[in-house]
């Protein structure tokens, strides 16, 4: 027995001696041949990456709050800011902001609200000539009585017939900056209003106005302009969809959230001479009323004063005659008090009692079609009078039940307090009685 351990085939042994002789002449990390490895790549050094210049609360703490700077009375047009006005072609555009340009020069009230930050206009156009922006001012001058020769610091620029891009949009998207925005830039900063207009949004912008990122970022770079202490109003047409639906959008929906605030001029449907400036967007302020304007026989756009529907009810010591009035009743032909129905139909309606009080003409008669048009409209105002009595967060009347003393019926009537365990065993409504429109 041959008690040896086997030998490997001569192939297997010839295999192996060559696999080591081979792989004693291969680099050892590459698997190359010596002298045939490939150089390694040159790395380049890593760009540091600056993080974020966090802002910690509690730094704020024990410093004073910031306040918001508004131009205009009523929380209108923060400072810091870009806002739009638009409107329908013809609607009034231009001349809506040529008179808050001369009211903000001149320290005027504009259109019901007092200048806070009066100061420098820079009006730029790309829509009129300097003949037309001169003749529209002198008009509102005369109007306004403000003394031309006094604006020193209203200033106007017009690119009416040529090349006024202030960006435009290359292949990419990106938008880029042309001369025209540095030399408005350079201007703005010599002159530092507090004011700027720009007339209108098609003049200016070159790229894409259902970009949405184009949009945005124009805004943006419309605020650096300005900075924090300036306005920056943008003149712009809606598109079809907006002027039909009333809202006043342009191309994307970032032309309205961009903006800090916006106005929307339009034209009364059934009186082409009055136009309605409404405020759509406010958001560091009350959104506020629509303001009424209405062009003259001059060609002038004139104010209409909002009015004040309870102006005539502010008297001293009206509403303590009102309560005792209710209090006391009308008529003791039972010994107690019949109380003031607290329905207009009714020909015992409190509501004749406040006007007599008052000391205005609502007419006596329970029919509305009884009553001349001055008649209507100031009993309109008293039914808003007594609702806001009915409806104050410390109410001095208040509608409750209460059975007739001569015809035992129940009916709403008005009671004066407020509480109605100062009435015994009167029944209180569970709502409040409001009058009808």
């Amino acid at each position: 027995m041959n008690d040896q351990p086997d030998q490997p085939d001569d192939w297997v042994a010839k295999g192996f001696a060559e696999m080591r002789g081979q792989m004693g002449k291969r680099a050892p990390l590459l698997g190359k041949p010596v002298g045939q490895e490939r150089p390694f790549a040159p790395v380049e050094p890593e760009t540091p990456v600056e993080p974020l210049p966090i802002t910690w609360a509690h730094h704020w703490a024990g410093t004073a709050k910031p306040e918001i700077r508004f131009l205009l009375s009523g929380g209108w047009m923060p400072l810091g800011t870009v806002g739009m006005l638009s409107g329908d072609g013809g609607a009034g555009k231009t001349f809506v902001a040529l008179h808050l340009a001369a009211c903000v020069t001149s320290n005027t009230p504009w259109l019901g609200h007092q200048i806070e930050e009066p100061g420098g206009v820079l009006f730029v156009t790309a829509e009129d000539a300097m003949p037309i922006i001169k003749r529209r001012l002198m008009g509102i001058c005369d109007a306004e009585s403000i003394d031309l020769a006094e604006l020193y610091t209203l200033g106007f620029f017009s690119w009416e017939g040529g090349q006024s891009l202030l960006v435009e949009a290359g292949k990419t998207g990106h938008l880029s900056k042309t001369a025209n925005w540095k030399r408005l830039e350079r201007t703005v900063a010599d002159e530092k209003p507090v004011l700027v207009i720009l007339d209108n949004l098609a003049n200016f912008f070159g790229g894409d106005e259902i970009d949405r990122q184009q949009a945005q970022t124009f805004i943006g770079m419309l605020r650096q302009i300005v900075g924090p202490d300036a306005v920056l109003m943008l003149i712009s047409h809606p598109s079809q969809a907006g002027a039909q639906s009333g809202t006043g959008y342009s191309g994307s929906t970032a032309w309205n959230n961009g903006p800090r605030w916006r106005f929307y001029l339009i034209a009364d449907k059934d009186d082409r001479k009055t136009i309605f400036l409404r405020p759509m967007k406010n958001n560091y302020g009350p959104l506020g009323e629509a303001v009424t304007l209405r062009w003259d026989d001059t060609g002038h756009l004139k104010y209409i004063a909002a009015e004040k529907p309870l102006e005539v009810f502010n008297q001293a010591g009206l509403i303590e005659r009102i309560v005792e009035a209710f209090r006391t009743g009308h008529g003791v032909e039972t010994g107690e008090p019949r109380y003031y129905r607290a329905d207009e139909r009714s020909g015992d309606w409190g509501g004749f009692r406040v006007a007599e009080l008052a000391g205005v003409d609502i007419g006596y008669s329970p029919r509305l079609d009884d009553l001349d048009d001055a008649q209507k409209a100031m009993r309109k105002r008293l039914k808003l009078f007594l609702r806001r009595l009915l409806e104050a967060d410390e109410p001095r009347i208040h509608v409750g039940s209460r059975r007739d003393p001569v015809d035992r019926k129940t009916r709403p009537v008005y009671l004066p307090g407020a509480k109605p365990q100062d009435f015994g065993n009167v029944r209180i409504l569970k709502m409040p009685y409001r009058e009808e429109e």
